[in-house]
């Protein structure tokens, strides 16, 4: 586990170092999604919503729902995030954040450490949240996983075309599928 956790960490400043010139930079596994509320990009809504509400921010601590497959398949379609649409509320254990790297001093998988004069801002209630798709985890504070308060999300279901669209471009582009092929062709919308 100690070896992970290092190992993990390794990656991050890694990253922190290349990604130095970006204006934002969102540490986040291939499992979790940042979505708002009206899908506006990143960019739209850090420069729109965010940071004009919080002009001297780090970075941000995103909100959390938990969409545990251990709960077993509840939506539809072919992809993880139509699958898997019943979520916990928003935990605060296994958080994550969007940050500003010009305003940061250093940071690691789940803490900013601001320069001085700016801030890291938890976002107790706001219309972005991370959808994390995962199995209930082993640690103590989730001994109850199974047991949590379902609620029906439907959120990606309004966006899914777009995602199978960009999947299938995707998986065309590094040779996956041939080109005239559409594996979510069949996929009931």
């Amino acid at each position: 586990m100690f070896q992970s956790v290092h190992d993990e960490q390794l990656a991050v400043f890694t990253c922190e170092q290349l990604l130095q010139g970006f204006a934002f930079v969102a540490v986040i596994d291939f499992d979790e999604y940042i979505i708002h509320d009206k899908f506006m990009t990143y960019s739209e809504f850090m420069k729109s919503e965010l940071l004009p509400l919080h002009p001297d921010a780090a970075g941000f601590v995103l909100n959390v729902s938990f969409f545990l497959t251990d709960w077993g398949i509840s939506g539809t379609g072919n992809m993880l995030t139509t699958k898997y649409i019943r979520r916990t509320n928003p935990r605060y254990e296994r958080y994550k954040n969007i940050y500003l790297p010009r305003r940061t001093k250093t940071l690691d998988t789940h803490t900013i450490h601001p320069k001085k004069g700016y801030k890291r801002i938890v976002l107790t209630s706001h219309s972005v949240v991370l959808h994390h798709y995962r199995k209930c985890p082993s640690s103590f504070q989730w001994k109850f996983c199974l047991r949590y308060t379902k609620t029906l999300d439907f959120k990606m279901f309004k966006i899914m075309p777009v995602l199978y669209y960009h999947v299938d471009l995707a998986m065309k582009e590094i040779g996956i599928i041939n080109r005239t092929d559409n594996i979510f062709r069949n996929t009931k919308i």
